[in-house]
């Protein structure tokens, strides 16, 4: 595995998914504040797949985490992931790795620049916030994902989630 990412697999999965068909990953994406990190460990324990979680610190690249999540494919993993993704360049670096889906946790931008500021250490300052809304490309149609307000309380928006998937019929691995 990359140094700086660790996979663990916890709880019991959804009760309405059925046995998974085939390996996937669902990427947690969204500018910095939108919960990301939140809403991703929540997806891991309803779930009950795997967490890829880099290094805060590291900020590890799309191409290090594609790698990631590309060794977890080999072995018939699948992983939930908390990155910013929000160029579609770096999605389509991550859907080199096998099959993913994306959550986009959109959001009024004075909730996350206050979500920011209220954080003590957050990795990114309030003052980035514009400059990452310029770079966000939103999901296109084409591309396999749910965008989710992240104004909605955590629990509400993991149900969202996991009832996309349920009634999309995309099962992710569990192994």
């Amino acid at each position: 595995m990359e140094a700086g990412f660790a996979t663990t697999a916890f709880g019991p999965p959804h009760r309405g998914v059925a046995r998974p068909l085939l390996v996937g990953h669902l990427v947690v994406m969204g500018v910095a504040g939108a919960g990301k990190s939140t809403i991703a460990e929540l997806l891991v324990g309803r779930l009950g797949i795997g967490f890829a979680g880099g290094d805060p610190r590291a900020r590890p690249r799309p191409d290090a985490l594609g790698q990631h999540l590309a060794a977890a494919t080999a072995v018939g993993r699948s992983v939930v992931v908390a990155c910013p993704a929000l160029r579609r360049a770096d999605r389509d670096r991550l859907r080199e790795a096998g099959p993913v889906r994306f959550v986009h946790l959109t959001g009024n931008p004075d909730l996350i620049h206050d979500r920011i500021g209220g954080r003590a250490g957050h990795l990114v300052p309030p003052s980035l916030l514009p400059s990452q809304l310029a770079t966000l490309e939103p999901l296109a149609a084409d591309e396999d994902g749910l965008a989710v307000d992240t104004a909605l309380p955590p629990d509400v928006v993991v149900e969202l989630v996991v009832d996309w998937l349920v009634r999309t019929r995309t099962p992710l691995s569990r192994r």
